[in-house]
C-alpha cells in the first residue's frame, strides 16, 4: 500500500542551497529504505523564520487528533 510521508526540514537560514537539499536527500532514502512504498515530500524551511514552524504546528495538531491515546500526556 503506497504511503505519502510529508516532511518539513529546518535548517539554518545561511546555508546554501546544496547543502539543505544534500540533507533533505538522505532524510528522504532513510526514509524509502525504512518504507520502501513511500512517497516524501520534503519542504525545507530556514530555522530563522517563525513561519518555519507553522507547518510543524499544523502537523503536531492533525496527529494528535488523529491519535489521541499515542498523544495523551505528550503535550
Amino acid at each position: 500500500m503506497p504511503i505519502s510521508i510529508p516532511n518539513t526540514v529546518i535548517v539554518p537560514g545561511q546555508w546554501k542551497v546544496l547543502k539543505g537539499h544534500t540533507v533533505c536527500e538522505e532524510i528522504e532514502l532513510a526514509i524509502r529504505k525504512a518504507l520502501p512504498e513511500s512517497t516524501v515530500f520534503t519542504h525545507l524551511e530556514p530555522k530563522e523564520d517563525p513561519v518555519s514552524f507553522g507547518d510543524i504546528e499544523l502537523l503536531i495538531e492533525r496527529w494528535s487528533k488523529q491519535h489521541p491515546l499515542w498523544w495523551e500526556g505528550r503535550a
